[in-house]
């Protein structure tokens, strides 16, 4: 009997796939009325239904011959009893129904309703299937296991569409019952995809953060002595100082990050000024996280046990991976890039104290477009107001409009002076010669860029909040 060695090969078949511990096993035969015995199953879900298509050629000599314009439904009938029984023995739970008879083409929906998973796909593959089941529920992500089991069952259902046509046609050899090839209707599921036969698509990817990260920093009047005993020579020359405090903050943050991520992350910085730049204290820093240990990194942000528990996630999802399964290959990626952004967004957060702490610095987290026009104007001017500090009248002052040409001619001006004198009513530059004849002129301080300006809550765009001064006060003002 063909039709037993064809089961035979659908087990094979799975081999081929890549599962160990499936062996061929013969199908014997029995009554159409034998009790199903119990299976060892494997939390296995029912497999999408397809459909087998095969046409009669031949009844005579078989018990179908006596039927003569009812033979399809006959054979149909007896089809429906006879694959269940067949694929029973085989660790299978199939159902078989009959959708059309269109005159001596046969339609049936087979179905698999149950299944040993580690005697259809290997005992191997069965107990990463359930390592990975009981890890993601650990770990809360028990909905991930869904798409795994439903691949599975895909793959399943994939060996089954492959072989039964040649199964069927020994089953009806053997009863002589000639017909055409059988064929299935849908496609069938491929190994690295199972869900594209369906129509299902692959999993979304989690889009990963930008690893850099835009900051404005500024060193604070009051914190100078601190940072010139701990960077460098105090006394410093204003343009020093800035130099020393940026190759500080470029060597000495990524070391002190990576021993406070005990090595699971990894950042460069850098640290901008503008060429012709008016800024002095307040300048641009770029934070770039070029590597992480997403196990270690979790490890020391939710506790040892949840790290080994992703360890295990990554060792379960890397082993179907190596299987050629596309979906673990997303799902790795996925979990890499949400531990991936809640290490962004920590260090985000994070940072601006850390920086503090270290250097006594004050940080803002601004967008990229906000860093670049933060950039832009404080290369073209400067804010400045009455007040050296707290709330006051700003104006954004023109780089023209400033006193001196800055630091030994590079426009580069420091902290101290260089902010004119500005008519208050009329927004412009006061000279000093007319002070006492304009009283409403007074001599204003340098302030922070973004003093001038206001942040949307997104802090993705700016907003000129300071007066501009663009000019000198005429003679008649």
């Amino acid at each position: 009997m063909q039709h037993a060695s064809r089961v035979s090969c659908l087990l094979a078949l799975y081999s081929v796939l890549g599962f160990a511990g499936v062996g061929a096993r013969r199908v014997q035969r029995r009554s159409v009325h034998a009790k199903m015995s119990p299976m060892n199953k494997s939390q296995a879900q029912p497999t999408e239904p397809f459909d087998v298509v095969f046409t009669l050629l031949s009844t005579e000599g078989s018990i179908y011959d006596k039927y003569i314009f009812t033979v399809a439904d006959h054979v149909a009938d007896g089809l429906i009893k006879l694959l269940p029984e067949k694929f029973q023995t085989e660790n299978f739970i199939v159902s078989v129904a009959k959708k059309a008879i269109e005159g001596m083409t046969v339609t049936l929906t087979v179905q698999i309703q149950d299944y040993d998973l580690s005697k259809v796909l290997g005992s191997d593959f069965a107990a990463h299937v359930n390592a990975l089941e009981a890890t993601l529920e650990r770990l809360q992500m028990s909905e991930r296991y869904a798409l795994v089991k439903k691949s599975t069952a895909e793959l399943v259902r994939a060996g089954l569409m492959t072989e039964l046509p040649a199964i069927l046609k020994d089953i009806l050899t053997d009863q002589f019952v000639e017909c055409d090839m059988p064929a299935i209707a849908q496609p069938i599921p491929s190994r690295s995809n199972p869900f594209q036969a369906t129509g299902a698509p692959l999993p979304d990817r989690v889009l990963a953060h930008n690893p850099k990260m835009y900051y404005r920093v500024e060193i604070p009047d009051e914190g100078e002595d601190w940072v010139l005993n701990n960077l460098f020579v105090e006394g410093a020359e204003d343009q020093a100082f800035l130099y020393g405090v940026r190759f500080q903050l470029e060597q000495k943050v990524p070391i002190k990050i990576e021993e406070k991520f005990d090595g699971s992350l990894k950042i460069w910085v850098t640290t901008q000024t503008e060429q012709e730049g008016v800024e002095f204290r307040n300048f641009g820093m770029v934070v770039e996280v070029h590597d992480f240990e997403p196990t270690k990194l979790i490890a020391q942000a939710k506790g040892k046990a949840v790290g080994v528990q992703y360890a295990r996630l990554f060792q379960e999802l890397e082993y179907m991976r190596e299987q050629g399964f596309e979906y673990a290959e997303i799902l790795i990626e996925n979990v890499r890039a949400e531990v991936w952004n809640m290490a962004i967004e920590g260090l985000r957060t994070k940072l601006p104290a850390h920086l503090h702490e270290m250097f006594g610095a004050e940080m803002w987290a601004v967008t990229k477009e906000v860093y670049k026009t933060l950039r832009d104007v404080s290369k073209v001017g400067r804010c400045c107001s009455p007040a050296s500090e707290g709330e006051g009248q700003m104006f954004y002052v023109d780089k023209e409009m400033l006193g001196g040409a800055g630091i030994a001619g590079t426009g580069v001006f420091g902290r101290s002076g260089h902010c004119p004198t500005i008519n208050l009513e009329q927004s412009c530059k006061s000279p000093e010669s007319m002070l006492r004849k304009y009283m409403g002129a007074v001599k204003t301080h340098h302030r922070s860029i973004q003093d001038c300006f206001d942040i949307a809550p997104s802090r993705a765009h700016l907003k000129l909040k300071a007066s501009h001064v663009k000019g000198l006060c005429s003679s008649d003002q």
